[in-house]
């Protein structure tokens, strides 16, 4: 059977789909499947940046989503927070869901409090963050480029 011939009977089926239960029914459901699908890559996406900044930082996973300690751990959620905002452009709200469950507020206060523009940096502090962030941003590029 030709490719040709396998559209035909594909669009055939499709008809007595579409039909059947109608336009809207149909392309409602395609759209739940490629949604579900992207909800999929980005989750994939997401803990990729978490694990990237766990293993930068020193911290476990389960550190950056679920504990309230200081240093390295806030550090590395801190991150999280600004490479998900600036790869996957997700709300806040959304962010938080997959960094461990943090409120839009905390994610927004967090977001806020980063320079990602070189000529504001006056700190040590903040210059280190955003050198931490150009290295760990080209690795989760590279990981996102390569699927």
């Amino acid at each position: 059977m030709s490719g040709k011939d396998e559209l035909v009977i594909f669009l055939q089926q499709l008809h007595k789909v579409i039909s059947k239960v109608g336009l809207p029914r149909v392309l409602s459901r395609i759209k739940e499947i490629y949604l579900d699908e992207k909800d999929d890559f980005e989750r994939e996406l997401c803990d990729r940046i978490i694990t990237i900044c766990a293993n930068y930082y020193l911290v476990s996973r389960d550190d950056i989503l679920t504990s309230k300690k200081r240093g390295n751990v806030t550090e590395a959620r801190k991150m999280c927070f600004a490479l998900i905002k600036n790869n996957l452009n997700l709300s806040d709200s959304s962010i938080g869901e997959y960094v461990g469950g943090r409120t839009k507020q905390c994610v927004n206060g967090e977001l806020k409090a980063i320079l990602l523009d070189k000529k504001q940096l006056k700190t040590k502090y903040e210059i280190k963050f955003y050198d931490d962030y150009i290295k760990l941003n080209n690795e989760f590029l590279m990981y996102k480029n390569s699927n």
